[in-house]
This record gives C-alpha cells, structure tokens and sequence, in this order.
C-alpha cells in the first residue's frame, strides 16, 4: 500500500510544470485582455474628441452665418 500512495519524482515535476505553464497562460490571457480593454477606450476617446472638434467649428460656422452683417459674432 505504500507504494501504490508513493508519488513519482518525475510526476511530481511534470505536474508543478503544468501547474507553472497554466498560470502563465491564464496570466497571458488577463494582460491581453486588458491591453484590448485600453486600447478600446482610447478609440473611443479618439473618436469623441473629433466630435468635439467638429461640433465646436460646425458652431464657428453657423455664428459666423447667422450674425447680421457689421456686427460682432
């Protein structure tokens, strides 16, 4: 019975091996998706401050349409 509750030496490195390899692999996985996560939002941001741009020379532009002439916007 002892033999049969006796662990390998090279089982015992194959699965800390394995252990080793899944957590590298899990912690591939979150910085991935992480850096997927940051790179979204600075798109989004990207595109919202060209809105904001566009918006703010689109009022430019109907003030200067709009204001009678000789006068100051």
């Amino acid at each position: 019975m002892n033999e049969l509750t006796q662990v390998p030496e090279w089982l015992g490195g194959a699965v800390v091996g394995a252990v080793i390899a899944v957590l590298g692999y899990v912690g591939k996985l979150i910085v991935e998706s992480w850096i997927a996560v940051c790179e979204a939002s600075n798109v989004r941001r990207s595109r919202l401050v060209e809105l904001r741009s566009l918006l703010g020379a689109t009022w430019i532009s109907f003030s200067i349409q709009n204001t009678p002439y000789g006068q100051k916007a």
